[in-house]
């Protein structure tokens, strides 16, 4: 009987391997072509690369006395602009009280959201509809509205709503020059973290630099959708390899907790390395934190679906469009409260307080902080986000309750289990990695096969 067992383990063992080898060739063709959507945008509500250049044009024009347009300097490899501005009181002087920060949208052509959610910011501040809003007389904002036209268009013309990259397929946030090159992304060309050929060669990127080179940034925020995650940097393999974290690693950690709460969302926060199974190499905000030594630095995604279970994107990475202006709405409070921390920090440096060991920062006098920054909520500042216990204990088995004729059907049932599953798999092309919940936005095919021999 021991010995039969042992060929139903073998065998089965075979077919697992068999099924993950196949699987895994066919999760590699999802990352580079469309996928049958669940839902698409809908161009009367979402905007497309034509409507976000309207919108741009029509917002410089109507409030040139607090806009300024720097598009005419940046532009995309096809020439198409990123629209950067810098919004302020006097955006053509120099301000040196004033709090200056970088916001980065449209990093990745997928991903709608963000800057949707930043018609709403723009919307919000620049009309003053609430009382609590941002007084842009202690601001200094620059923003890269469209990071990656080239791919946005590219996605709208072959209706790829599963596209990431440039339109040559470069991830432009694997392409600078921190741990550049690293595991954590790709040389090839075929994956959609294909990081380049060295760092900064995207016309995309270069603006970051510039900008940073002009300007002494007091935080960066990098937006993105997909998950609802507030990263803190390091996200780069050697960092997660040695533990290295930012100069501001304290101050960082108490805002993202705020931000973590301050919306009708939940969001987990934490060190990149620490959130995510995987590293990324080469990306903006280690790049902002690591080289340039901005304050503030974090990469958010804003917003992610409940679950996830089909090979389709857009739906992963955006909401349905009669769900995009209250999704937004959420999101709002995330920048006013990234704001007025900011803010209020701005002037304790200038003061020449320490933030870090004030006493206001022990948990009571925290939560009462907290509570302040929830600045468009009336009701007590909502706990904070933690996981719920599970009671991991399991009955306790006899030998007799293990005995090897229970584990025979088993074996064969699960074997044939999975044979099922294969034979689905071919047939309809579909992935089972895809119907599983997403934790992350790709699969690493190049961590999952480390841990299998075969696949080298």
């Amino acid at each position: 009987m021991m010995k039969q067992n042992e060929h139903f383990c073998g065998f089965m063992t075979i077919i697992v391997h068999l099924w993950i080898y196949l699987d895994i060739k066919q999760v590699l063709s999802y990352d580079v072509r469309p996928q049958r959507e669940k839902y698409t945008p809908n161009y009367g509500i979402y905007h497309n690369l034509s409507s976000i250049n309207s919108v741009m044009q029509n917002l410089i024009k109507e409030h040139s006395n607090i806009i300024q347009d720097l598009s005419e300097l940046y532009l995309s490899r096809g020439g198409n602009s990123q629209h950067v501005v810098h919004i302020g009181a006097n955006p053509y002087s120099n301000n040196s009280e004033t709090v200056k920060i970088l916001l980065s949208f449209g990093e990745h052509a997928r991903e709608f959201l963000p800057i949707e959610s930043l018609f709403y910011f723009l919307n919000m501040i620049l009309q003053s509809k609430n009382e609590q809003d941002i007084d842009l007389k202690d601001f200094d904002v620059y923003v890269i509205v469209i990071a990656n036209p080239d791919g946005r268009l590219h996605v709208e013309q072959t209706k790829n709503f599963c596209w990431r990259g440039t339109a040559n397929g470069v991830d432009i946030n694997r392409n600078f020059e921190w741990e550049f090159g690293g595991k954590g992304s790709s040389a090839d060309k075929t994956d959609e973290e294909y990081r380049g050929p060295f760092a900064f060669s995207e016309p995309e990127t270069r603006v970051y630099r510039q900008l940073t080179k002009d300007v002494k940034f007091d935080a960066f925020l990098s937006l993105h959708s997909g998950i609802k995650q507030i990263y803190v940097p390091y996200a780069d393999t050697k960092s997660k390899a040695t533990n290295r974290e930012p100069e501001n690693i304290a101050e960082m950690m108490k805002l993202a907790e705020i931000l973590s709460t301050c919306t009708s969302y939940r969001y987990q926060y934490g060190k990149a390395a620490d959130l995510n199974d995987y590293t990324a190499d080469g990306t903006v905000f280690d790049y902002m934190a690591g080289v340039k030594h901005i304050p503030f630095t974090y990469a958010i995604e804003l917003w992610g679906p409940e679950r996830h279970t089909t090979p389709s994107c857009f739906d992963l990475f955006n909401p349905a469009n009669e769900q995009l202006k209250t999704v937004v709405e959420k999101i709002y409070p995330l920048y006013v409260n990234f704001f007025h921390y900011l803010l209020s920090w701005k002037k304790s440096k200038q003061r020449g307080d320490n933030l870090i060991n004030q006493p206001r920062f022990e948990k009571k006098e925290k939560n009462r902080n907290l509570q302040r920054m929830s600045v468009l909520f009336n009701e007590p500042y909502p706990p904070l986000y933690t996981m719920s216990k599970e009671d991991a204990r399991s009955p306790r088995r006899t030998p007799e309750q293990s005995d090897s004729l229970l584990l025979e059907p088993v074996v064969l049932f699960s074997a044939l289990l999975i044979l099922m599953m294969i034979l689905f798999s071919v047939k309809e092309r579909v992935s089972i990695f895809r119907l599983l919940p997403h934790q992350r936005r790709i699969i690493n095919l190049r961590n999952l096969g480390a841990s299998l021999p075969f696949l080298k």
